[in-house]
């Protein structure tokens, strides 16, 4: 039966019981075979590494519409890149990787839109760590049709009130 994400999240969270829990989104295609062992890896080096995220990148557009939000991202991420703006909660989306104990102390509301800026908000936040690992890339597409783009950017701005 579909519950919907946040729905599955919040089971995928109660019931989980690894050390450490990643979360793809289902539209993320990652780079190569070593993108998980990347994303990983800051967990063995700082028990105090709560989360880690890759780097995503909207792949090749095939409409007007996906060419723009594409080049919206790509001038966000090079003015990041150019004026430092320090952490921000944009490397948070498509797949993040949980250390078991931060999970545990995350209190996700239940009709929570945006699981992945809660969870980065929630870990920068707290005496945990968040880690970007730049060379785990994962790939996927941007909307391309002004029905989809209306329906993200309602959702985005209502996760944003929350």
């Amino acid at each position: 039966m579909r519950k919907g994400q946040n729905i599955r999240i919040h089971e995928i969270f109660e019931f989980f019981q690894a050390d450490i829990l990643v979360l793809i989104d289902a539209d993320m295609i990652l780079k190569d075979e070593t993108t998980l062992e990347k994303l990983i890896h800051p967990f063995l080096k700082n028990r105090k590494v709560g989360l880690v995220t890759g780097n995503t990148i909207p792949v090749l557009a095939k409409s007007f519409l996906e060419r723009s939000i594409n080049n919206y991202i790509y001038s966000r991420q090079l003015l990041q890149k150019e004026f430092d703006f320090g952490k921000t909660v944009y490397v948070a989306h498509g797949f993040l990787v949980y250390n078991a104990l931060f999970l545990k102390s995350l209190e996700l509301p239940q009709h929570i839109l945006n699981h992945d800026a809660f969870s980065y908000m929630a870990c920068v936040t707290s005496t945990w760590k968040h880690v970007y690992v730049h060379k785990a890339v994962g790939y996927y597409r941007s909307v391309q049709t002004a029905k989809d783009l209306i329906k993200q950017s309602t959702r985005h701005r209502a996760g944003q009130e929350q």
